[in-house]
């Protein structure tokens, strides 16, 4: 009994040590698994990783094959551009004639019937409807409302159009292909780079549509600076030109004084005696120039 037990804690033991022995094979086997494929990863992620392109280096060749993924499309993207005209105008006017209709309210600021603009009727139309005005913003609310909604359906259609075409594209390709690009690389231009391309003829053409309407209305902040510029500089000049004026026109005055109250006292009579008459309308003409 004593040599069986023996033999079973020999054969325990042997086994105990063979089984720690292929687990720290099989530590060491993954950890120098994972370091190989880390390595291949950063190595392959560095030699494969592409500069961007900047748009000024873009041709009119590639901004036209762009736009042409939005061709099938192009009336809900132009409704769509539609709808933001009316709700950019809707929110463009309504300050200016909410403008006007709270001056209507002060009788300081009130204009006189005869001068009377196209907003200042607006603004009385509202005025006596206010219901108009709650009408029209809802008009601008739905506007934008159909505009988002046809950007947004127009994106995510291009965005199919040009998934299926980059997928087929892709299984059309030889083995070299895949031994170039990775996976990971393939499966990033079917998923980011299609949004972002999809999205730049649709929803950021909106957008930019709409700050550059933003832009134009708001043409008269710019404006209002240099009328008021220039009318300061010209209301100089203005006052610079009429000082000189009034002086010259007292200057004038002061010697046809001097010489009618010479009349007066018959001291005339010798200038035209001594023929001084054209000195003194030529000095008359000086003063006055």
């Amino acid at each position: 009994m004593c040599r069986i037990s023996c033999f079973h804690i020999a054969q325990s033991r042997s086994i105990t040590s063979r089984s720690s022995c292929t687990t720290e094979l099989i530590h060491k086997e993954c950890k120098f698994l994972i370091l190989n494929i880390t390595w291949h990863f950063l190595v392959t992620t560095v030699e494969t990783k592409r500069a961007s392109v900047k748009l000024k280096n873009a041709s009119l060749k590639d901004l036209k094959a762009i736009f042409a993924l939005a061709g099938p499309y192009k009336w809900r993207i132009l409704l769509g551009l539609s709808f933001l005209g009316v709700s950019s105008s809707i929110f463009l006017l309504t300050p200016r004639v909410l403008g006007k209709l709270i001056d209507e309210f002060d009788e300081a600021k009130r204009a006189e019937p005869g001068q009377e603009d196209a907003t200042l009727k607006i603004a009385k139309f509202f005025k006596d409807n206010p219901i108009a005005l709650v009408g029209v913003l809802l008009l601008g609310g739905a506007a934008i409302t159909a505009r988002v909604y046809c950007m947004h359906t127009a994106g995510q259609l291009i965005i199919n159009d040009l998934r299926k075409n980059v997928f087929n594209a892709v299984l059309r390709q030889d083995i070299a292909f895949f031994d170039k690009n990775r996976v990971g690389e393939i499966v990033s231009r079917l998923s980011t780079d299609a949004l972002i391309v999809g999205y730049s003829v649709s929803m950021n053409l909106s957008d930019g549509a709409r700050a550059l309407l933003t832009c134009l209305g708001s043409v008269m902040f710019v404006v209002i600076p240099i009328m008021v510029g220039t009318f300061a500089v010209f209301g100089k000049l203005q006052r610079k030109y009429t000082l000189q004026m009034q002086e010259a026109v007292a200057g004038a005055n002061q010697v046809g004084k001097i010489l009618f109250s010479a009349s007066k006292y018959n001291y005339f009579l010798p200038i035209k005696g001594y023929s001084t008459l054209d000195r003194e309308k030529r000095d008359v003409q000086d003063a006055a120039s």
